[in-house]
């Protein structure tokens, strides 16, 4: 057998290599960060121009209103609520609370209880005639439901919405 006869692999082959490309400069590095740089900075000016000076929206500023006694009882007789208790009443109310069962009010949320007790006549003065659906509501309204199962009867709600129509809201 004979060996296939190869000619030694000679220089240079395909004439002359091809021209070198020229060397990078790190001149683009420096344009494209000074550009987005620039564009970074610009991007903050703004924000804090927005932030700073831009409250000028074209509308004229507005300021609170108070809101006079008149239209603050007009609009708890529209919401079916009476007008704040006075000092007696509401002490009358809290008392006969704690007569039925001192746990009703919170330790500290006597305002609390006020508040609860007026939401109540609201009830009161839709479904005037529903005892059992207000001593209902009453018992969930204190939470009585919830933390006190034991005096959860109709009985507690009855005593609770009896003292609300005779100390808070007596002509619902």
């Amino acid at each position: 057998m004979s060996q296939p006869n190869y000619q030694p692999q000679q220089p240079g082959w395909g004439g002359t290599p091809p021209p070198q490309a020229p060397k990078k400069t790190n001149v683009g590095k420096v344009i494209g960060l000074g550009c987005g740089g620039l564009l970074g900075l610009f991007v903050v000016v703004l924000i804090i121009g927005a932030v700073v000076g831009g409250g000028d929206d074209g509308k004229p500023e507005s300021k609170p209103t108070s809101v006079s006694a008149e239209d603050k009882a007009k609009a708890r007789e529209a919401a079916g609520l009476p007008a704040e208790p006075s000092a007696e009443a509401r002490k009358a109310f809290l008392d006969a609370l704690n007569a039925i069962d001192a746990r009703i009010i919170k330790p500290g949320k006597d305002d609390q209880a006020v508040s609860r007790g007026l939401n109540q006549c609201s009830s009161v003065k839709s479904s005037p005639d529903d005892t059992e659906g207000l001593a209902k509501s009453a018992l969930g309204r204190f939470t009585i439901d919830t933390r006190f199962p034991e005096i959860n009867t109709q009985e507690t709600g009855k005593k609770i919405v009896d003292a609300v129509r005779k100390h808070l809201c007596p002509d619902f």
